[in-house]
């Protein structure tokens, strides 16, 4: 008999590869895929009853029930209404924060703010959905936002050290490096270098935009190894861009 060629061997190491890949992902991943599925818990508040709010705690639900999520199979929903009360919001958030929730869905700016001065927005334990805030703000809240977002702003010079070096930093979730911010989640890039920062800076921007939007979803790290989970802040980690050259 003659020898295998070096095309054969090639293949025959290909296909003892994939057959030890495929092996190696059944074991891991297939006790888990064949388990019932955890069902994702969501926290939702709301500061008061309203026509506006209700409807967009409806649509949130709508959304996520056309993407797969029905409940009482695999979402669980905890709705609970602070009935105009900043106190009651407050314990509302910190009862999410307690049951350790997944999301939490935030509606207005008061249970927002409750649930943020409760969670700090550590979007490694859990992640926030907020809708329907007001943009009505007083001279003294609207000084102290300014400020606030000067601070941010600045921080993203840290961010642009960290993804120098290798990615962005997830804490400062609304910086994207060294190209700018991600806000607003539009394709105007006011404060254009040059065509490439702000081509990557649109990117980025999009991404984030869908995510926030549900649309894209978490696949890094080991919640993603057997499947895809909810993101609605992304983790810049999750990403690096290319250039391309087309000539």
């Amino acid at each position: 008999m003659r020898p295998p060629s070096t095309q054969q061997q090639r293949s025959a190491r290909w296909t003892a590869t994939l057959t030890a890949l495929t092996l190696l992902w059944t074991a891991f991943c297939g006790p888990v895929l064949a388990a019932d599925p955890k069902p994702v818990r969501i926290g939702v508040i709301k500061i008061v009853s309203h026509a506006a709010l209700d409807a967009d705690e409806k649509g949130f639900e709508a959304a996520l029930a056309s993407a797969g999520f029905k409940e009482g199979v695999n979402v669980v929903y905890d709705r609970q209404n602070a009935k105009g009360d900043p106190a009651r919001a407050q314990a509302i958030a910190q009862k999410f924060v307690n049951d350790k929730v997944d999301l939490i869905h935030s509606i207005a700016t008061p249970s927002t703010q409750a649930v943020l001065q409760k969670t700090g927005l550590r979007i490694d334990d859990l992640d926030v959905v907020e809708a329907g805030l007001s943009a009505a703000l007083g001279p003294a809240a609207l000084h102290e936002h300014l400020d606030a977002l000067l601070e941010r702003t600045v921080a993203c010079a840290a961010d642009c050290v960290a993804a120098t070096a290798g990615f962005g930093m997830a804490e400062l979730f609304w910086c994207a490096g060294c190209q700018g911010t991600m806000y607003p989640l539009n394709g105007n890039v006011s404060a254009t270098i040059g065509h490439v920062q702000a081509s990557r800076l649109a990117l980025a921007r999009f991404s984030y935009k869908l995510h926030r939007e549900l649309v894209a979803w978490g696949t890094m790290g080991s919640k993603g190894l057997c499947g895809k989970y909810l993101m609605p802040v992304m983790r810049k980690q999750q990403y690096r861009l290319q250039n391309n050259n087309v000539a």
